[in-house]
């Protein structure tokens, strides 16, 4: 049987519907996908943003040990790390071991560097030479290539070299200044190629040396680093 027109409108209707109700479920799809991901991006914000603050909230209870030192020192006419450095073996533990947790716990994130910085220049100005160099090259891998680290890169290469320098190591010193030098644009620039210097005159390379302090003078002119600059290299002649 040949359907009516009637009929023929009613299925060309019918279709219609079908499609369009296709096409809502297919947007109301797209809308709720989206509004998941938002909701997602927000949470997942919201916790990074959270573990941040738990994480600098861990940090400073190890700094509280700073602090009862800065305030011991100040009676002693001290600074806080020459309190520290002159506590008993178990103290100093304490200090380490509460760095050593933000570390654990937050090794990529800004605390985390920063407690490894803190346990490597104690360890550093401790004498533990070997562990310092350890902490600072754990905290350059974790920072290189980061731009929000790069300042705690920076630290990191200072601190390594350091440490290297102090276990005789001035070659493998110099060559890391370098490529440190070559990778950041940290404020500390001037810090870590008034360091290279410094290597390079030990090491015999005084021409060197005073091309190093000649960029430093170029880079940062009217600076109290322009002036350390022009002073040391004077003085090596």
């Amino acid at each position: 049987m040949v359907p009516s027109f009637f009929m023929n409108d009613h299925v060309a209707q019918e279709i219609q519907v079908r499609r369009l109700v296709t096409t809502l479920r297919w947007a109301l799809l797209g809308v709720a996908v989206v509004a998941a991901s938002l909701g997602a991006f927000y949470f997942w914000k919201m916790q990074k943003q959270k573990s941040a603050e738990a994480a600098f909230d861990l940090l400073h209870e190890a700094t509280q040990i700073e602090e009862r030192a800065g305030r011991e020192g100040s009676t002693l006419q001290k600074d806080a790390m020459d309190v520290m450095l002159s506590w008993p073996e178990a103290q100093r533990q304490e200090y380490v071991k509460a760095l050593e947790s933000v570390e654990s716990q937050y090794s990529k994130k800004s605390a985390g560097l920063l407690a490894t910085l803190k346990k490597a220049r104690f360890q550093l100005l401790s004498g533990q030479h070997a562990q310092a160099l350890e902490a600072y090259q754990s905290a350059l891998s974790r920072s290189a290539g980061h731009d929000s680290f790069e300042l705690y890169y920076a630290m990191a290469a200072e601190g390594a070299a350091a440490s290297l320098e102090l276990v005789g190591r001035l070659p493998d010193a110099k060559t890391l200044l370098d490529q440190a030098l070559s990778k950041t644009k940290s404020p500390l620039r001037p810090v870590l190629f008034l360091s290279l210097a410094r290597l390079q005159i030990q090491l015999g390379e005084k021409d060197r040396a005073a091309e190093t302090y000649d960029k430093i003078i170029k880079e940062f002119p009217n600076s109290e680093y322009e002036k350390r600059a022009r002073a040391l290299k004077l003085r090596a002649g």
